[in-house]
């Protein structure tokens, strides 16, 4: 797996990151951004600086993307110089980008009539942190064979990864993870400010769960 060209796409707080791990690794990385002074780390680091997403999937087996939205990823896949002009039938788009699942399916079918290039959606949990400390959760949508063949390189900057269903089901995923995250957080602001409002200092609210256990603060209430 060492010897696979990977290419990086968005080289921001998490892709940086994860971009570090990987060249940390062993991996030789080409890379590609929008502005080339924001890349100066890797590229010192003995990452391959190129012109255009449409260089860089011609140089590689694998790219990488971790990007702002769905209009970006658009724009660097499909769009002019863009992946899909030049990606091999044998190659794999690894996109760690938080976009809509529709939009996953449809571009990843664009993509692989274009050229062949196979998409695996692959939004993680876990943030900048758990990229640097190689912990975070994977969660993918695509064919299980072409995930098989890019796992050893998940397995540097990340603590687990799972097949959730075909393209878009690991977009569909990390936004269900999102609005449970969202739905708990919700919950706890209502409950501490239920608390202030009877004089209670709120802020010792969850030294206090810690101490006895949620399930018996609950069963006090």
């Amino acid at each position: 797996m060492s010897d696979m060209r990977i290419g990086f796409i968005g080289l921001g707080a998490l892709g940086g990151a994860i971009a570090t791990r990987l060249q940390s690794a062993g991996h030789d990385l080409h890379i590609w951004g929008r502005d080339a002074r924001k890349l100066t780390r890797w590229r010192d680091a003995g990452a391959v600086l190129l012109s255009s997403p449409a260089e860089l999937a011609a140089s590689c087996d694998c790219v990488l993307l971790c990007v702002t939205d769905t209009v970006a990823v658009e724009q660097v896949v499909l769009g002019a110089q863009g992946i899909a002009s030049t990606a091999r039938s044998d190659t794999v788009l690894l996109d760690h980008s938080t976009i809509h699942p529709l939009a996953t399916r449809r571009f990843a079918m664009q993509l692989h009539a274009a050229c062949g290039m196979q998409w695996l959606d692959a939004p993680v949990s876990g943030g900048v942190t758990g990229a640097e400390q190689g912990r975070l959760v994977v969660m993918a949508g695509g064919d299980e064979a072409v995930l098989d063949r890019v796992r050893p390189l998940l397995a540097h900057y990340s603590q687990r990864v799972t097949l959730m269903g075909g393209h878009g089901a690991g977009q569909a995923t990390k936004i269900a993870n999102q609005m449970m995250i969202g739905g708990n957080i919700a919950v706890a602001a209502e409950a501490l400010n239920y608390a202030a409002n009877f004089g209670v200092a709120a802020a010792r609210v969850p030294e206090y769960a810690d101490d006895i256990g949620v399930a018996v603060l609950a069963s006090e209430i």
